[in-house]
């Protein structure tokens, strides 16, 4: 969603964005002039070996694929769009806009060119937990990679995610910020907690250090196939 700021804010809190804006523009330049080049062989596919046409085929495949991955990931093309639009982004933020009675949203975005994006939108009353853990980089080789962020989850009816081999909550899940060393991501983490109380949402540490919840989460057991834990 995008808006002009018509709403009233409780609160705003900016947010370090990604230094690989440079990469993500050279990224997507390959990409762009590659499938163009394709594209343009296969119009003028006569005079081209077969090799070339094979080569082209496939490199459009690819990028289909992702880009059709991409889209059922983010929940349909705009969104897909907007996140791509927040790599370039020099201004990321969360705030907290009031609703009625005492019902608040939690809104995640960027600004460009002057007009607000969202990321995600989360209800108080939707709201889990806020937590920062090491990715999938580190849980693959064994030791810490610097790939630690921070997370926000929220309730998502339909959502996985998994706490053991047969045990799950339906909780759907936004990164914030970067992703870093734990001390960058724990110094966001314990900001992005003191900024949600400041407005009135309670968040109790957990046994876990790195983990700030609402409320006990709810479980539910599934009697068929699993997933890894989250």
């Amino acid at each position: 969603m995008d808006t002009l700021n018509k709403h009233t804010t409780v609160a705003r809190m900016d947010i370090r964005r990604s230094d690989d804006a440079v990469f993500h523009f050279v990224f997507y330049t390959f990409v762009v002039f590659f499938v163009a080049v394709a594209i343009s062989n296969l119009v003028d596919h006569e005079s081209l070996p077969l090799y070339a046409i094979i080569a082209s085929v496939l490199w459009l495949l690819f990028v289909a694929s992702h880009i059709r991955w991409g889209i059922q990931d983010h929940g349909g093309l705009r969104l897909f769009i907007i996140n791509r639009l927040g790599n370039f982004s020099a201004h990321q933020f969360v705030e907290i806009i009031p609703q009625h009675g005492d019902d608040l949203i939690l809104r995640f975005g960027f600004t460009l060119l002057e007009r607000d994006f969202d990321y995600v939108q989360i209800r108080r009353a939707k709201l889990a937990s806020v937590e920062w853990s090491s990715g999938q980089t580190t849980w693959m080789a064994g030791h810490d990679m610097n790939d630690w962020q921070v997370g926000v989850w929220y309730d998502c009816k339909g959502s996985k995610r998994w706490f053991s081999a047969s045990d799950y909550s339906e909780e759907a899940g936004y990164g914030v910020g970067p992703e870093g060393p734990k001390h960058e991501a724990a110094a966001l983490g314990a900001s992005l907690v003191e900024f949600f109380r400041s407005a009135g949402i309670e968040l109790h540490p957990e046994a876990n250090e790195c983990e700030f919840a609402t409320r006990k989460r709810t479980m539910k057991t599934s009697t068929k196939g699993s997933a890894a834990p989250a």
